[in-house]
């Protein structure tokens, strides 16, 4: 399971650069300005993002995303809802001090 971080999603390519992606499956990649060619590993096809355009890396492994021409990217994990916690499961939170106490 990967953490969210708060690190800056949008990148600035310069033409012929490459943005090296890393395990980041189910990222989306949205092409902001030019555009971009992504490869990722194992797969045969070639995707080309114009501005306005977007893809969502669905193979595990190294994404790469080349500029084809001066470009501005922006890759966003995949949003998670977060999921409830059993009232037995809070109260070892709790316990744990990793849950607020209930106001009585």
């Amino acid at each position: 399971m990967r953490l969210a971080t708060h690190r800056p999603t949008t990148t600035r390519l310069a033409h012929r650069k490459i943005l090296d992606l890393r395990n980041r499956t189910g990222d989306r990649v949205e092409c902001l300005d030019g555009s971009v060619w992504i490869t990722q590993d194992g797969d045969p096809r070639d995707v080309i993002l114009g501005a306005g355009e977007s893809f969502t890396l669905d193979r595990p492994g190294t994404a790469l995303v080349y500029a084809l021409e001066d470009a501005r990217v922006d890759v966003q994990q995949p949003k998670v809802p977060a999921m409830p916690v059993a009232p037995a499961g809070l109260g070892r939170l709790r316990a744990l001090g990793l849950a607020p106490r209930s106001a009585t």
